[in-house]
């Protein structure tokens, strides 16, 4: 995909790109760099500070830092921050959603994880909390990706190509109860995705927990996450339709 807000040629005719803006793509990248080289040229006297605590681990290795001669110190330590910093930095951009709208697809990418959806199949799109969701006409979920992106430069988008964004979010909402292990009422194996899928989110196993939400799915079953106020994430679910 390319840039953000972009219009780009496609089978589908003008295509609109949406996804985070340049101070977010760049932004990011820019402060942890920074923050790695500032904290790298730190190192030395970091060390030297520590070593004079009473216990501290890695004492072998700080003591190592803190027989560098200074210019030598400063400058790798400067160079190793800067490495981490875009290393985090690049896992920051994998993060990031990216929408591409055009009149006969909308197609969803996050990091190397892509979904689409045709036109005609589409029923509503919205937004829920952080993700991007978009369901078909009996409300059975096309697909769906979580990202932070704007709601505003995303509604102009899918209104745009003729697709029927709601701003208030989820139409059925009301129809969704919480999972409980050993649910008579779902499909066969749907409990056993179900709890797979509880012990990825208690571990912030987001890929994970998108992968079995897509199983889910393919077994006609709609999930959605809420986090409950001293519990934690929790999977609540309706068959579409419902």
């Amino acid at each position: 995909m390319t840039s953000p807000d972009r219009a780009v040629g496609t089978a589908g005719g003008a295509a609109t790109v949406v996804g985070p803006g340049p101070a977010e793509r760049y932004g990011a990248a820019v402060l942890l760099t920074g923050l790695g080289a500032g904290a790298g040229a730190l190192l030395k006297p970091l060390a030297g500070w520590a070593l004079m605590l009473p216990w501290v681990p890695l004492a072998g290795p700080l003591r190592l830092i803190d027989a560098l001669p200074p210019v030598p110190a400063l400058i790798g330590g400067v160079l190793l921050g800067i490495v981490a910093g875009l290393v985090l930095a690049a896992a920051d951009a994998a993060d990031h959603l990216y929408v591409a709208v055009d009149r006969e697809w909308l197609r969803l990418r996050r990091g190397e994880s892509e979904a689409s959806a045709p036109r005609t199949a589409v029923g509503c799109v919205f937004l829920d909390g952080d993700r991007l969701v978009v369901l078909g006409h009996r409300g059975e979920e096309l697909c769906s990706r979580a990202g932070d992106v704007s709601a505003a430069r995303l509604a102009g988008a899918l209104r745009s190509h003729g697709y029927p964004w709601r701003d208030e979010g989820d139409p059925h909402r009301a129809a969704y109860r919480l999972w409980v292990p050993e649910l008579p009422d779902l499909p066969d194996g749907a409990n056993a995705l179900f709890a797979s899928r509880q012990r990825a989110l208690d571990r912030d196993d987001w890929a994970e927990a998108d992968l079995l939400r897509a199983e889910l799915s393919n077994l006609d079953v709609v999930v959605r996450d809420e986090k409950v106020p001293a519990v934690g994430q929790r999977q609540f679910w309706r068959r579409p339709g419902g």
